[in-house]
């Protein structure tokens, strides 16, 4: 019984990371979705993403800082359909 709550978990986990992959695919620029993806996932800094990007820090955080808050308002505005 054990190994098929851990599965069922599994499945689970598995379910929420295609969705919020679908969500970033379908609400995200590709650009803000590799800035989101190699700072949140990777844990890279703002300043090491800017020197790999060629934009200022400043621009990186601020582009970060859209796309999470379209991120938060497209889930949400999810969740309410529900």
């Amino acid at each position: 019984m054990r190994v098929a709550g851990s599965r069922d978990a599994t499945r689970e986990a598995d379910e929420e990371v295609v969705a919020l992959l679908d969500l970033l695919e379908r609400e995200l620029t590709p650009d803000v979705r590799g800035l989101v993806l190699l700072r949140y996932v990777h844990g890279f800094r703002a300043t090491e993403l800017a020197e790999m990007t060629g934009l200022s820090p400043d621009a990186v955080r601020q582009r970060l800082a859209r796309g999470c808050t379209r991120l938060l308002a497209a889930a949400e505005s999810k969740e309410a359909r529900r």
